[in-house]
């Protein structure tokens, strides 16, 4: 009983037109159907796609990182080269010469979510 009143409900609906009969109304509600989605399409995309400028700061590591991964880029290189040498009590020494590993960072630096995830807010 209920689904079939649902069912003439929905063919009813269905079934309704409403037929434009003068052209530039018609010609308007053509383009209407044509350019609504392009601007409804549009807003959505410039309100979710975050601005370039502020990924660029986001993605970019601070002054510290890069420093710290300048340091142990240029250590690995030595490593490479075989001038730096690690020996059985883990102190790294350099042509002969006893050096200091770099500190690791501070666990803040990596306890922040903009630093490790760009896209966080």
């Amino acid at each position: 009983m209920v689904f079939a009143a649902m069912e003439r409900l929905k063919h009813r609906i269905h079934a309704f037109r409403m037929p434009i009969k003068d052209k530039r109304v018609f010609f308007l509600v053509q383009c209407a159907y044509f350019l609504a989605p392009i601007v409804i399409g549009t807003a959505v995309m410039r309100a979710v796609v975050p601005d370039p400028e502020e990924m660029r700061a986001r993605i970019n590591p601070s002054a510290e990182a890069a420093a710290h991964t300048a340091q142990q880029a240029e250590l690995f290189q030595q490593a490479l080269d075989g001038r730096l040498v690690v020996d059985n009590r883990g102190r790294l020494t350099l042509d002969g010469r006893q050096v200091e590993a770099p500190p690791p960072l501070e666990p803040v630096v990596y306890r922040d979510p903009r630093k490790v995830n760009p896209f966080a807010r």
